[in-house]
């Protein structure tokens, strides 16, 4: 995987300057949002791997990643941020968050999704499996 350093998880929607505990964009705790800046790279890591972990968990049973190299090349393509130590899922569920509404056929990304969520839109499993993650958050 490329070695795209990512700074901080923030994605540009932060909802946290609006009351919420958990942002809906990067799914850190408001407190995590604010400290961020002053944490070590080991309090960073700690946050970075908890959210990355989280999506796993969330979207393991839903999608599968066929072709790691074919996905690596999408998300580049388009500029998705990632980072080497994420698993696959990741980068599959950040190109869904990217680009849920355009893409026509999921497969050309070298993803595949599972057959009981074969139903949904991926407008649809993409705002479910955001939900979740922010539910686990």
């Amino acid at each position: 995987m490329s070695l795209k350093k990512i700074d901080t998880p923030c994605i540009g929607i932060c909802s946290t300057i609006y009351g919420d505990e958990i942002c809906r964009g990067c799914k850190r705790t408001y407190q995590e949002v604010i400290d961020w800046n002053t944490y070590s790279e080991q309090q960073q890591s700690t946050v970075f791997n908890r959210l990355w972990d989280n999506i796993v968990k969330v979207c393991e049973n839903k999608i599968i990643v066929t072709n790691p190299t074919v996905l690596q090349a999408q998300c580049d393509k388009y500029n998705i941020r990632y980072s080497q130590q994420q698993a696959p899922v990741c980068l599959a569920f950040y190109l869904l968050r990217e680009g849920h509404e355009k893409i026509q056929n999921i497969e050309r990304y070298g993803v595949k999704i599972c057959k009981a969520y074969a139903h949904l839109s991926l407008s649809d499993l993409y705002k479910n499996m955001d939900q979740q993650v922010l539910d686990n958050a």
